[in-house]
């Protein structure tokens, strides 16, 4: 039987920063030695895996997520488009970079200024069209549910309302599989945190309204959509 899900989009969360321990402020903070562990931790779930592309925030949190994550990949890319949505001109003073890790390629959109929901689309888009199977991207929580409510939209428009924030944890793992064509897309997992399920401490970064879905980890909005398919009924 011909598999029709010709490619797999594997969304990772970065790994715990001191700015959520509160040992740094600042909105570049590296990670945490928490964060650290959480890291190397995805160095197990991923030694098999050789990926044909990843994709790289490249705020400092994301970077040394990857770094000490050992994840491999036949292309690696820092692009702007990835990095969390904060107020207009908060980036101003740090991007874009002077230099960063010679590991990936230099970022190409400059795209820090667009609106996060503006990226997410565009970002979408690319990535169906890619002839990649196997492809990562290292970023952020409020940026990730956005590629999320864009997937959604792709077929069930009603369900955004519903998941409008829907939470990562620090290296919480989410699986897209997009087929042939958009009706044979589904979304396999949403932040899988079984190989951190130690590691995840409270984060006073979260908003307020922390439920006992987010609490939950994958089991969460598993439990709401249970294996998502693109098929509409």
């Amino acid at each position: 039987m011909i598999d029709l899900h010709i490619k797999k989009i594997w969304l990772v969360r970065h790994a715990q920063s001191r700015a959520q321990t509160e040992e740094e402020y600042g909105i570049d903070a590296g990670l945490s030695k928490n964060g650290v562990r959480q890291a190397e931790r995805l160095a197990k779930v991923f030694n098999k895996t050789y990926f044909d592309r990843i994709y790289l925030s490249p705020l400092k949190r994301s970077r040394e997520t990857f770094e000490a994550s050992k994840i491999k990949g036949a292309c690696v890319e820092f692009d702007s488009r990835l990095i969390e949505e904060l107020p207009e001109g908060a980036y101003s003073h740090i991007l874009p970079y002077d230099i960063l890790p010679d590991y990936a390629r230099n970022d190409r959109h400059n795209a820090w200024l667009a609106s996060a929901r503006s990226r997410a689309v565009e970002f979408m888009d690319e990535i169906y069209s890619l002839n990649d199977r196997n492809i990562l991207i290292v970023s952020h929580c409020g940026f990730l549910n956005h590629l999320l409510t864009v997937f959604i939209s792709w077929h069930e428009n009603d369900l955004i309302e519903k998941l409008k924030y829907c939470h990562m944890n620090n290296t919480g793992i989410s699986v897209f599989s997009l087929g042939a064509d958009r009706r044979t897309d589904s979304m396999l997992a949403w932040n899988d945190v079984r190989h951190v399920h130690d590691l995840i401490t409270p984060d006073p970064l979260l908003p307020l309204v922390e439920t006992e879905n987010h609490k939950a980890g994958a089991s969460g909005i598993g439990k709401a959509l249970g294996i998502f398919s693109g098929k509409k009924k």
